[in-house]
């Protein structure tokens, strides 16, 4: 048997200059442990920010060559587990380790591998999460002739690949409602179309049930959705979803039916007055952070929804938020003030049925991209157990 140290350097980074003036718009990019969400995301190296040569050798700084795989080894990002293969070289951040492959070892190979093997598995307090590099060192490696490497590395990179393009459809179809709202609708609406207190249009609102963190868990009861299930562009997701005991009395008040606005009343001034609207029903109860409303042409939500992302929209909310430093609020009767543009019903029907078009689009892609990850869970397993 043999291990990383065998066919590898693992090193780990360096303190981050504590001087601003060491960084700057030219240089090296330098690498945080923060940076590697946006970096898998798609974001490029260029993005980050840049240590200049003559900062370097003050910071004594050491590069990392490009092929090296970095992840966490510290702090609370360690628990997550990202894996990122570096594209260029770069300065980076102590709270990260590094592994560069030796000659035999391909480095997309080497790269599939740590995130076929996930280094969060190495933690062993969950309480402080570190990764020691003696451990990373340990960790039993044992790759096949480097012909082989590649060819399992290219049946996994072609596999996400697919899996990317995917995603990039998905993230185009999320901003297509708004573009048709625009198109539909104009981007500044003329001041001599009629307007209406957003209060008007509202037959019903409900703020959420309260339920404090220590009475939620992640497998029984009914769901409960936290602030956290409005998204980016006005989705509503699943994602770290809690469950809570709720009476059937509690289950029908705070219920979430099919073209429900959901409002998110309290939050950080940057998030402050997220929307979603719901696209069918959903079983269970939403928290008191949320504000749920219901108008007398229910079509109106989705009008409504896009509205308030719109720049005029946002405006009108960034009016009405009031707060601390870390929590801003709008409340009901503010945001009950905002004008909305009175728009014709067969103009709200006809707006509807494109969102509800590109629904179908997103949900079969979601469909997609659930079965590509499987698949690609399956040619990782196959692929580092001998059998693809």
């Amino acid at each position: 048997m043999s291990f990383i140290a065998d066919h590898c350097e693992v090193r780990i980074g360096q303190s981050a200059p504590q001087d601003e003036a060491s960084f700057s718009y030219a240089g090296i990019p330098f690498i945080r442990a923060g940076s590697l969400e946006g970096l898998l995301a798609g974001e490029g190296l260029d993005q980050l920010e840049k240590i200049s040569e003559e900062s370097a050798k003050k910071n004594r700084m050491k590069l990392f060559p490009a092929g090296s795989t970095l992840f966490p080894k510290s702090g609370m990002s360690a628990k997550v587990g990202r894996v990122y293969k570096l594209s260029s070289q770069a300065y980076v951040v102590s709270h990260l380790a590094a592994v560069i492959p030796n000659p035999d070892v391909d480095e997309n190979y080497l790269y599939r591998w740590w995130e076929h093997k996930c280094p969060a598995t190495l933690i062993s307090n969950d309480a402080y999460p570190s990764i020691k590099k003696s451990q990373i060192e340990a960790v039993p490696f044992s790759p096949p002739p480097l012909p082989e490497q590649k060819r399992i590395a290219a049946i996994l990179d072609q596999a996400d690949a697919l899996r990317r393009q995917r995603q990039r459809a998905l993230d185009q179809l999320d901003q297509l409602g708004q573009s048709i709202f625009y198109d539909m609708f104009g981007e500044n609406f003329d001041d001599d179309l009629p307007f209406l207190e957003l209060g008007r249009f509202v037959l019903d609102s409900q703020i959420g049930l309260v339920r404090g963190a220590k009475s939620l868990n992640p497998k029984y009861g009914t769901p409960y959705y936290r602030m956290n299930a409005i998204g980016d562009g006005g989705n509503f997701n699943d994602q770290k979803l809690k469950r809570a005991n709720v009476s059937a009395e509690d289950k029908a008040k705070y219920a979430l039916k099919r073209h429900d606005l959901l409002f998110n009343t309290r939050n950080s001034e940057a998030l402050v007055g997220k929307t979603a609207v719901l696209y069918e029903d959903r079983f269970g109860v939403y928290n008191n952070n949320i504000l749920r409303i219901r108008f007398q042409q229910p079509l109106r939500s989705y009008f409504i929804d896009h509205y308030l992302r719109s720049r005029r929209g946002c405006s009108e909310l960034n009016l009405r938020k009031s707060g601390t430093t870390n929590v801003f609020a709008i409340y009901q009767k503010s945001l009950f003030q905002i004008p909305i543009p009175l728009v014709e019903v067969a103009l709200l029907k006809s707006f509807a049925k494109s969102l509800f078009q590109i629904r179908t689009q997103r949900n079969l892609i979601i469909k997609d991209l659930s079965e590509m990850d499987s698949l690609s869970a399956s040619l990782q397993q196959r692929a580092f157990r001998g059998g693809l």
